[in-house]
């Protein structure tokens, strides 16, 4: 994980605000935005893993977080991902597919939550919710695709499309047997080691 100012006192405000709170795993739930954390490649986007949870699933709120100093596009990827209870799910993921950092960090957070070895039990709501996990990848898979197909991996830094391509690696195990899928994986494989030669070439 990348540390620097802003991703340490986005360490910070997330440890306080997720404090004695546990998942359903019974984990300490700061071990959740860490994880993701950790997968993300650069300061925006690992600010806003660290930070996703803290206003939907804490009392911390956006006016707080205006407060300590956060930029604009870091609350707007935040606002995207904290979801209103009135709103329908699929509504909520179709509305943040777009932003590169909403969804690289969602993608992370439903394949963290996706894992069924994190449950020491698989209840009825736990299974509906992987249920409905699956789908929002799957919606989120398109808007990958798209990423790859239409050509926006050239705007990535290496390290961002790296980030990226094992998200992607992620996704189409996820939803094994997904040609198109492994289409775009292709592409974006192509793209990185492109990406590597020309790195090879200016530092030599």
């Amino acid at each position: 994980m990348l540390y620097t100012a802003l991703t340490k006192k986005a360490l910070r405000i997330a440890y306080n605000a997720h404090r004695g709170q546990e998942d359903e795993a019974g984990l300490p739930y700061i071990h959740h935005p860490l994880h993701l954390a950790e997968q993300m490649p650069d300061e925006a986007s690992i600010t806003v893993a660290l930070l996703h949870d803290v206003v939907e699933k804490t009392m911390m709120t956006f006016a707080d977080l205006e407060r300590a100093g956060f930029p604009a596009a870091i609350l707007e990827a935040l606002r995207l991902l904290t979801r209103e209870p009135a709103v329908p799910y699929q509504k909520y993921i179709a509305a943040l597919k777009g932003h590169p950092i909403a969804r690289l960090v969602k993608t992370a957070d439903l394949l963290h939550d996706s894992d069924p070895a994190r449950y020491p039990v698989l209840t009825d709501r736990i299974v509906n919710r992987l249920n409905t996990n699956t789908l929002a990848l799957q919606l989120l898979e398109e808007a990958l695709q798209q990423v790859a197909l239409g050509g926006v991996a050239h705007g990535l830094g290496h390290v961002a499309l790296e980030a990226l391509l094992q998200l992607e690696q992620s996704v189409v195990l996820h939803n094994a047997g997904n040609d198109f899928a492994l289409l775009s994986l292709d592409l974006l494989a192509h793209e990185l080691a492109q990406q590597r030669h020309l790195r090879s070439r200016s530092f030599p």
